[in-house]
């Protein structure tokens, strides 16, 4: 898909503010002669007779002052967008890029829109959507995981994946309109045959692909670990003990919290969405009521939860209705206050416990970080080795594709299943970029920001 852009864009594409050096990008077939209308090369060469992808040291003539700097050619179609594109280094600053700026407007450019390089570089067949897709998520990732799956993205790994997925049904589909138009010399139920054994063989790959889903959450929007238990258990100082500092409020009035209150860290390249909720009991307050009730909603939608004891007090029936809510594979028990004196009862659900299980002292730390190593422990015996799905969109389009071809099978006539095939086709070139709509492709690219 080419083009028809005719217009050259411009924008700064390094962080506002003050720094060592501002970059600016023009793209377009007027890149070069707005370039040379103000930038002098101290080799005296128009930068139309430069050489590609070399720096050239020179003057911007602007208006009213001179700047030293740099400017590069990147020929088309050897660059980003796939158009000839110039890009300047000059000084840090702000004003002296916004200056730079306006004069290629001057000269015939206009700003570029939120990602507009990124999108003429997938319009011009430089770059697959889902690649795209990548580049931003490596800079919005806030951990290491992230950053690895994002990585992955962008250099192809799903597009690899789904071209593989999509040579064995285009093969196939060419083996059904042959069928179709020669069908005195092409056996329907033998050709039928083969559409199936493909479609398995497809539909494996694209399952596989969507089993990584659940990992690919985790990534993107971290563990989602809620702290829950009875009120004065100890929640909100486990919370503060955890992140090393007083994020939650701390007082021995059951019912301080009232609300959810949420914080996310990184540790060990994983990111975690912590959660601290209103202690879960019967309670006539309706604020705090409230607070309950999203406790256990939050509960249970958690990937990993904080089961919190009070060591010091009997197990009574707050305990035991919240244990009732929980998974206890997703679930580690913490026996809290283990500093205290001891109760049996509570001790001895804590023997018998057969999950995980730690005791801890959230006031004084006492084994804390071995509770954060279990915590670590759990994101990593659900990460998966290799690339995984991050993307809502592309998982959608993969169940979608999957559900096409597992409507094909023996009983299907030939132009059915040839439809269940060109659906499922679609279906993943929406990933790539194929076959994506305008409004989809539109709503991707406002991701970026602008120089993007």
């Amino acid at each position: 898909m080419k083009t028809t852009n005719e217009d050259t864009i411009v924008a700064i594409a390094s962080p506002y503010g003050l720094g060592g050096i501002a970059i600016i990008r023009l793209s377009g077939s007027s890149a070069i002669s707005i370039a040379d209308a103000f930038f002098c090369a101290n080799s005296k060469k128009k930068l139309k007779d430069s050489v590609h992808a070399k720096m050239n040291f020179g003057s911007f003539l602007l208006d009213g002052f001179v700047e030293k700097g740099y400017a590069v050619v990147f020929f088309a179609p050897k660059s980003f967008t796939g158009e000839t594109v110039v890009e300047f280094q000059v000084h840090g600053g702000t004003l002296i890029a916004e200056k730079i700026v306006e004069k290629c407007k001057s000269l015939g450019a206009r700003v570029a829109a939120k990602g507009e390089f990124s999108k003429r570089a997938f319009l011009n067949g430089k770059a697959s959507l889902d690649s795209l897709e990548g580049m931003i998520d490596m800079i919005e990732s806030e951990s290491e995981a992230e950053l690895r799956a994002a990585s992955m993205l962008k250099e192809g790994a799903l597009f690899r994946a789904i071209e593989n997925i999509e040579k064995t049904l285009i093969d196939v589909l060419s083996e059904i309109e042959v069928a179709i138009d020669y069908p005195d010399e092409v056996e329907e139920f033998t050709t039928i045959k083969k559409v199936c054994d493909a479609a398995k063989d497809a539909t494996k790959k694209i399952d596989d692909l969507i089993k990584t889903k659940q990992a690919g959450k985790l990534i993107r929007n971290g563990v989602r670990t809620i702290i829950v238990g009875k009120p004065n258990v100890g929640k909100s100082s486990l919370l503060n003990a955890i992140l090393g500092e007083d994020r939650s409020i701390v007082t021995d009035i059951a019912g301080t919290t009232r609300d959810t209150v949420r914080e996310t860290f990184v540790i060990d390249g994983i990111k975690f969405s912590l959660l601290d909720t209103a202690g879960i009991r019967e309670t006539s307050d309706l604020i705090e009521n409230m607070g309950v009730e999203r406790a256990k909603k939050s509960a249970s939608e958690a990937d990993l939860v904080l089961f919190v004891l009070d060591a010091s007090t009997d197990y009574a029936e707050e305990d035991r209705k919240i244990k009732s809510l929980l998974n206890e594979k997703n679930t580690i028990l913490v026996l809290n206050k283990v500093d205290s004196k001891q109760n049996d009862s509570v001790k001895n659900v804590y023997d018998n416990w057969a999950g995980n299980k730690i005791m801890i002292s959230a006031k004084i730390g006492k084994n804390v970080p071995d509770l954060v190593k279990k915590m670590v422990e759990f994101a990593k015996s659900n990460a998966i080795d290799g690339f995984v799905v991050t993307n809502e969109r592309h998982a959608l389009a993969l169940e979608n594709a999957k559900a096409s071809l597992e409507k094909i099978d023996t009983t299907l006539s030939l132009d059915v299943a040839a439809f269940c095939i060109k659906t499922a086709l679609e279906n993943l070139g929406e990933i790539t970029g194929k076959t994506c709509s305008e409004e989809v492709v539109k709503r991707i690219f406002e991701r970026f920001c602008v120089g993007k």
